[in-house]
């Protein structure tokens, strides 16, 4: 050992080389051992998670199977659910089926998973299932109660009445009651169908809160609904519906900025035509017009569900051309059409556009404005023409169609 020169020292510089050798040998072990701890960490980690889930999946299992059996027990047990007790069970099945569902997907991989819904059931049966769920909603739609199961709260409606309104709507909810138990028009034996509190609210809007008026109209809509078999109409169409279209010449369009549909009308090749009182017996005008009005009931329905709020009103667009001054003979007809049918169906008219108007109407009108409410001449719209551009201010070009300077291809 040089202890004059250590940086040149042989021994110094071999041990230096020794030490830095037995460092990095420490250190390899060192790393490799982090890395077995770091393998065991993720092993013991994949374990503790597969232990987890697998105390879930025997959760759900037994938290299914014991609210399927304790469903199943109340029905057997209690005697007020005897009668319901099918459904009962059906439920909980329902809700085990679905629980079992949800919990396949914790043991299939994603590719087998996506698989499995595509191929479980052919896309055609995927289509008409849901078509025939649309049309269970359409046809609920036609009934009195259109609004029934649409998911839409009374309360919503109820809270927004003044004081005044509320009270009078309570009284008429009880003199309706007393009223229809008194009735001996009603055949109790009967199937009959009782107005919800939308439509109840509606008849008593449609008169103004009058109390007597609308629960007048009510018991009559009641009994002559029943008489009529106006809520069977969905299920059997009149067989002449066909004839009353051609000369009744109407589709809905589209919708408004308030969502209420957009009803367009050829009144024109109605009244123009002097087959119509002809064509159908007087009896059958009156179905054929009941069942289009319960198909209005329809578009109300949907028109609600996809607002969240309850429509039942529309726009009316009616197409004058080709009407003459002779037309005035029809009006008798068009008044047994509306005492028959339209006092049933109230609190339904939105604005009236009327277009392609003969210079007589306008004349009329002008005079008969002046006598009317305000409010009423502010909701009716006449215009000689076609007014196009009002359409598109109000509307929207894409729901007007072509004919009327819109692009909406739809034909009537």
């Amino acid at each position: 050992h040089d202890k004059r020169n250590p940086v040149e020292c042989s021994l110094c510089s071999s041990n230096s080389t020794a030490r830095i050798e037995n460092i990095n040998k420490n250190l390899e072990k060192a790393l490799l051992h982090v890395s077995k701890s770091k393998e065991d960490a993720t092993n013991q980690f994949d374990s503790v998670n597969k232990k987890l889930l697998n105390m879930k999946v025997e959760a759900d299992v037994r938290f299914a199977t014991e609210f399927t059996m304790l469903i199943i027990i109340i029905a057997q047990v209690i005697p007020l659910l005897w009668e319901a007790k099918v459904a009962v069970i059906s439920l909980a099945l329902s809700y085990w089926s679905k629980r079992m569902y949800q919990m396949r997907t914790y043991f299939l991989p994603a590719e087998t998973n996506s698989t499995a819904t595509t191929t479980d059931v052919p896309v055609t049966e995927i289509a008409a299932e849901k078509e025939e769920r649309k049309q269970v909603v359409d046809n609920r739609g036609m009934k009195f109660n259109f609004l029934q199961g649409a998911g839409i709260s009374f309360k919503g409606v109820y809270d927004v009445l003044e004081e005044n309104q509320k009270e009078r709507f309570q009284l008429f909810r009880n003199e309706f009651k007393l009223k229809l138990d008194k009735c001996n028009q009603l055949n109790r034996n009967e199937p009959f169908e009782m107005p919800d509190n939308f439509n109840m609210l509606r008849y008593l809007q449609a008169d103004k809160y009058d109390v007597k008026l609308a629960t007048d109209r009510l018991v009559s809509t009641v009994c002559w609904r029943q008489a009529n078999a106006i809520d069977k109409l969905p299920d059997h169409p009149p067989p002449e519906i066909a004839t009353y279209r051609m000369y009744r010449s109407c589709v809905v369009i589209g919708r408004n900025k308030d969502h209420q549909p957009i009803h367009v009308e050829r009144i024109g090749k109605f009244f123009g035509s002097p087959d119509v009182p002809k064509a159908l017996s007087i009896a059958q005008w009156l179905r054929c017009y009941s069942y289009e009005m319960a198909e209005l009931f329809k578009q109300f329905r949907q028109a609600s569900i996809d607002s969240g709020t309850v429509i039942h009103k529309r726009v009316y667009i009616g197409d004058l051309k080709g009407v003459r001054f002779s037309a005035i003979k029809k009006l008798n007809f068009m008044t047994t059409l509306k005492n028959e049918v339209e006092v049933h169906f109230p609190e339904i008219a939105g604005p009236i556009i009327l277009i392609n108007a003969p210079s007589f109407l306008a004349r009329i009108w002008s005079m008969v404005s002046k006598a009317l409410d305000p409010a009423v001449v502010e909701k009716i719209k006449i215009f000689p023409g076609i007014p196009t551009e009002f359409f598109i201010e109000r509307f929207g070009r894409e729901q007007i169609p072509i004919e009327y300077g819109g692009t909406n291809p739809i034909e009537f």
